[in-house]
């Protein structure tokens, strides 16, 4: 397989990561968690093939999208989180090893993420890696607006997301785009969003961390 980082010229100063579907192969916890929530209003369940063609950002869009009332759509956001804490998952391929690798070489990780920063600190804490993590910033409504403030104070930006709507959200912020194929959109939907690259494994990101800086 050909190096997909090649064509990309200097290292990030910073990586951001999404945290559900990148960081965490959680795709059938979400489906479960969105059905929790489905159920309580009253609607029926969504298949995993439905998910994956539905699903976007923010969370409360997603939810809406699928029938919840305007009036309910913070509660049933909350409960959706609630519910993803209460379900264990695992990392997605590559995950440990790149986040090692990036705190080898001294290049921060944040997450930024629609997910409540509860969620993030219940599956850290569950699988030891919060101290990879520099910062997190959950319960994100604008992930464009915090990506242009993460590019002013780091400079080169990598931003990595497993939906067409972080890439969206990193091309509007002027960020490095990286899709990752191993969670809730396929390698299509990504690819419409127009990322700078496409990973099937986070490790797949290392050679552009060892790259000279830009």
């Amino acid at each position: 397989m050909s190096d997909p980082c090649a064509r990309l010229h200097g290292a990030p100063g910073e990586v951001v990561l999404d945290w559900n579907g990148t960081v965490v192969a959680d795709r059938s916890r979400a489906v479960e968690a969105t059905n929790a929530v489905l159920a309580a209003h009253g609607l029926p369940p969504i298949a995993d093939a439905d998910f994956g063609r539905l699903f976007g950002l923010p969370l409360r869009r997603f939810l809406s999208r699928l029938s919840v009332p305007a009036g309910a759509l913070a509660d049933a956001e909350a409960a959706w989180n609630l519910h993803s804490t209460e379900r264990e998952a695992e990392l997605s391929h590559g995950a440990l090893a790149f986040l090692v690798e990036c705190q080898r070489l001294g290049v921060p990780v944040g997450i930024l993420t629609a997910a409540d920063a509860g969620v993030v600190a219940a599956d850290a804490g569950r699988f030891g890696i919060r101290s990879l993590l520099a910062w997190v910033v959950g319960s994100s409504q604008n992930k464009a607006a915090e990506l242009r403030k993460r590019t002013a104070r780091a400079g080169r930006v990598l931003y990595v997301g497993d939906t067409a709507d972080d890439i969206s959200y990193a091309r509007r912020a002027g960020t490095l785009a990286a899709a990752f194929t191993g969670g809730y959109h396929d390698a299509d939907q990504l690819r419409s969003a127009g990322p700078d690259l496409i990973v099937d494994d986070l490790t797949q990101l290392i050679p552009l961390l060892q790259a000279p800086r830009a």
